[in-house]
């Protein structure tokens, strides 16, 4: 399963423990760094497309918070899977994926020839 887990809930407790009970199951819990930790870069703008949002990601409050609300996802992912013994694999939008996975699973990542 490759998720961000964002909304992960009650339900998707249930799918995943009906799945890992004949099942093998590895999660891949993709998450960006800016999502960790707000970095401190002045007023932002941020928009979806129809919507725009201005915050000051300098404010201590607002770097508080941000970092808060990732750290309780990151706590339900945890609770949600490791209690149904799901390997999660926490993979971040920087990185090669190749050499993080090879990485977290005790490997050498192959050069290409």
């Amino acid at each position: 399963v490759i998720s961000d887990m964002n909304g992960a809930d009650v339900k998707t407790k249930e799918l995943l423990t009906r799945l890992a009970r004949h099942n093998d199951v590895i999660v891949a819990f993709v998450f960006d760094p800016l999502e960790a930790e707000l970095p401190e870069a002045g007023r932002l703008v941020a928009g979806d497309g129809e919507m725009q949002l201005e915050i000051n990601s300098g404010d201590a409050a607002l770097q508080k918070s941000f970092k808060a609300e990732f750290a309780k996802r990151t706590e339900t992912v945890k609770s949600i899977l490791l209690k149904r013994d799901v390997a999660v694999l926490p993979l971040d939008t920087v990185h090669p994926v190749v050499s993080q996975v090879s990485s977290l699973l005790g490997q050498r990542p192959q050069r290409r020839r």
